[in-house]
C-alpha cells in the first residue's frame, strides 16, 4: 500500500549532506482509495499481540483451575467475569486461595488454623439458613465466605456486626461471636493487639555506602540531548559530591526549583540503574520502611502475586491488601482525609520498597521496638 525511499541532498554552501525518508502510496494504495468507502482492509494481526494474549489466556485458565479445584462451581461466577478472569467474586476466591498457599509454605499450622475459620464461617451459613428456612446463599453469597474468612484472618481491628452488614452479609446475628471465638482460640487477638506496638525497628546498615550488584533489568537510561544525562543523574551526582538534597532542590542545575521528593526519586532511579548511593545520608532525608512495613509491603507482594522485580507494577494493586478495596476504587475527592493520607503514606513507602527490591538491597533492622506505626 505504500513504498519508502531514502533520498540525499546536498545542502548549499556546506559541506554536509541531509538523508530524509519519502513514502508514496503504491498502485494498490491509489485502488484501495478509488474503492473506499466501501473497500476493507484487513491486516494480519501482530505475533507479538498473539502472544499476549496466549498468555492472558493461560493465566486466565490457570486461576480458573485452581478456583474449581477448590470446590467452587464456577456456574456461580458471573459470565462476565469469567470471560476476562477477574472481578469481584473472582478476586474473593483467588485472594483467599492465595493466602492460604503463601501460609502454607511458611507455617502449616496457622494453614489448618485458617482452613478452620472457613469451616466455622460455613457452618454457622448453613445452621443459620435452616434456622431461618431459607438457602445458605440468602444469608452470605460463597465468595463472601472466602472475603470474610480472608479479612477476619488479617484484620487488625474488631469484626463487628456493622462492619460484616456492610460487606453484605444479610444476616449476621452470632457471626461476630463466630470470629471472635476463633480469635480467642488461635491467639489471633493477642497478634491483633499486638499490632499497637508494632516493630518499627529501623533499617540497620552495614555501611553507609551502598552499591548495586547490577542495574535492574528493566532499567532504561534515557540521557536528556541538551546535557548528554538522564534526567536523574545531575541531582544524583551533586547528591554524592556532598550537597543536601534540599540544596538541590533549591538551586536544581538547569535552574528551575524542584521538590526534595522529586530529588529524593532521582536517587532511588540512580539505586535501579546501578549506581552507588550513599543511603546513610540519603535515609536521613527520608525516613524508609522499618520492619513492620517492609514486613506488610513483603505480604502484598506474596498475596497479589505481584513481583516488583517486574516493569509494571500498579501500586493500587499491590496495596491492596494494606489500603482497602473500599479506600483504593474510591473516587478521589470521595476519599476523607484520613484514607488521602494513608495512601499517600504507603505509596510513599512502596515506591521506595521497590526501588530498594529491584536494586538488590536485603534490609537487616535493628533489634528494638518502639511507639506505633
Amino acid at each position: 500500500l505504500v513504498s519508502s525511499e531514502s533520498k540525499t541532498v546536498q545542502i548549499p554552501g556546506h559541506t554536509y549532506s541531509k538523508t530524509y525518508v519519502v513514502y508514496s502510496i503504491t498502485w494498490k494504495g491509489m485502488k484501495l482509495l478509488e474503492d473506499a468507502p466501501n473497500a476493507s482492509l484487513i491486516l494480519s494481526v501482530p505475533q507479538e499481540l498473539r502472544d499476549l494474549e496466549a498468555q492472558e489466556r493461560e493465566k486466565r485458565e490457570a486461576l480458573l483451575a485452581k478456583i474449581k479445584h477448590s470446590g467452587v462451581d464456577l456456574e456461580t461466577i458471573p459470565k462476565e467475569e469469567l470471560d476476562v478472569g477477574d472481578g469481584e467474586v473472582i478476586r474473593a476466591y483467588s485472594y483467599w486461595l492465595r493466602y492460604l498457599e503463601r501460609t502454607k509454605e511458611r507455617n502449616f499450622e496457622r494453614h489448618e488454623e485458617l482452613v478452620d475459620l472457613y469451616k466455622r464461617i460455613k457452618n454457622w451459613r448453613l445452621k443459620t439458613a435452616l434456622s431461618l428456612k431459607v438457602a445458605p446463599a440468602n444469608i452470605m453469597s460463597e465468595h463472601l465466605v472466602s472475603q470474610i474468612a480472608y479479612a477476619s484472618a488479617t484484620a487488625t481491628g474488631v469484626i463487628d456486626e456493622k462492619i460484616l452488614h456492610d460487606a453484605g452479609v444479610r444476616v449476621v446475628t452470632n457471626l461476630a461471636k463466630v470470629i471472635e471465638k476463633w480469635n480467642d482460640e488461635t491467639g489471633n487477638n493477642k497478634n491483633r493487639l499486638s499490632n499497637l506496638n508494632e516493630d518499627s525497628s529501623p533499617i540497620a546498615l552495614k555501611q553507609s555506602i551502598f552499591s548495586p550488584i547490577k542495574p535492574w533489568q528493566h532499567a532504561i537510561y534515557k540521557p536528556v540531548k541538551k546535557t548528554g544525562l538522564a534526567s536523574w543523574e545531575s541531582s544524583y551526582l551533586r547528591f554524592m559530591k556532598g550537597e543536601n538534597p534540599h540544596s538541590i532542590a533549591m538551586s536544581p542545575t538547569n535552574g528551575r526549583p524542584i521538590q526534595v521528593a522529586t530529588v529524593v526519586n532521582h536517587l532511588f532511579q540512580a539505586l535501579t540503574h546501578g549506581r552507588t548511593v550513599d543511603l546513610g545520608r540519603l535515609f536521613q532525608v527520608i525516613k524508609p520502611p522499618n520492619k513492620h512495613e517492609w514486613e506488610c509491603l513483603v505480604r502484598c507482594e506474596s498475596e497479589t502475586d505481584i513481583d516488583v522485580l517486574n516493569s509494571e507494577v500498579l501500586l493500587r494493586d499491590l496495596l491492596m491488601p494494606i489500603v482497602g478495596r473500599e479506600i483504593i476504587e474510591k473516587d478521589f475527592k470521595g476519599r476523607t482525609e484520613e484514607e488521602q493520607a494513608k495512601y499517600r503514606k504507603w505509596c510513599k513507602l512502596a515506591n521506595m520498597y521497590m526501588s530498594l527490591r529491584r536494586c538488590g538491597f536485603e534490609p537487616v533492622f535493628e533489634e528494638r521496638i518502639s511507639g506505633s506505626v
